[in-house]
């Protein structure tokens, strides 16, 4: 399945020229005489009645994730195919992390997810969520903005009930997480200091909360979730020092056939309320935090 479609046309969305870019990979030219084949024929059919400003569209019972962009020379479109979340042992992650993700299922909190755009963190989110409820079991909530991949339905021992939100409707959602008893809940990629402070509030109600922050270090996305959160809630860093459970640093390195492979480096909290992690956190000493995480990585 491709990951998805980039789509140049000119101002009457005449198609200029079609890229493909299958998962891990990177663009490639579609042959012109393949836009009568499927599944290219009925998505440039369909391009001629969807909105700019939509974000998400059906075409032949395939989800897509839009976005449009009004160029100099006409409109270029990225159509991103949504799907099942893969399996998490097929990300090939090593046997110890395998055992540390697996475990903190079996935990409540905040999970934070770092990384830098691009790096794997929303499919890693979706795949543990997936991965939770097949071995563990419950009801898990999905607040997505838009969906990216499809999570509503059974899994394994579980059950996942998948909601598309717009970004200023968090807080209703994490209002109605804490109401529902799900045992896990995965937001999408917070965007404002209302998400923010919303997403550390579901978390205090009890379930396990996963979510996602574009930054090049952990402690640099501590530092901007405490700086967004605290703008709406003036006891972030102390409910963040009592509600974070994982840090999961994500990023992709390249491997020999012009593919990529997703590698995760776990940063697991002490449950001491006293520990020194939770104790930094709690008094904003971010500077103390990062040489405490760089002893065990020097390059965070």
């Amino acid at each position: 399945m491709l990951a998805d479609l980039h789509i140049v046309t000119a101002p009457d969305r005449t198609v200029r020229y079609v890229l493909a870019c299958p998962a891990g990979g990177r663009p490639t030219a579609v042959p012109s005489t393949d836009y009568d084949r499927p599944p290219y024929a009925a998505i440039l059919a369909a391009l001629a009645s969807i909105a700019p400003d939509a974000q998400t569209t059906v075409i032949e019972n395939v989800r897509y994730r839009l976005e449009h962009f009004a160029t100099v020379a006409g409109h270029a479109w990225t159509l991103v195919p949504s799907a099942e979340p893969p399996p998490l042992p097929s990300l090939d992650l090593p046997g110890p992390t395998m055992e540390l993700l697996t475990a903190i299922g079996g935990q409540r909190g905040l999970v934070l997810m770092t990384g830098n755009y691009g790096a794997g963190k929303t499919i890693l989110r979706c795949a543990l969520m997936r991965h939770w409820l097949e071995i563990y079991g419950g009801r898990a909530l999905e607040w997505a903005d838009p969906p990216e991949y499809l999570m509503d339905g059974p899994w394994g021992k579980g059950h996942c009930h998948q909601m598309e939100i717009d970004h200023d409707q968090y807080a209703v959602a994490a209002h109605k997480t804490k109401r529902s008893r799900a045992q896990y809940v995965g937001f999408s990629e917070c965007r404002s200091p209302q998400s923010y402070a919303a997403v550390l509030d579901a978390a205090l109600s009890g379930p396990l909360v996963i979510t996602t922050i574009p930054s090049p270090t952990p402690v640099t996305g501590i530092a901007a979730y405490l700086a967004a959160a605290s703008r709406i809630d003036t006891y972030a860093a102390t409910n963040l020092a009592a509600r974070l459970t994982a840090i999961l640093h994500v990023s992709l390195y390249p491997k020999t056939d012009d593919r990529y492979a997703l590698t995760v480096d776990p940063i697991i909290l002490s449950e001491d309320p006293a520990a020194i992690e939770r104790t930094l956190i709690r008094n904003g000493d971010l500077i103390g935090l990062g040489a405490q995480w760089r002893r065990s990585d020097p390059s965070w």
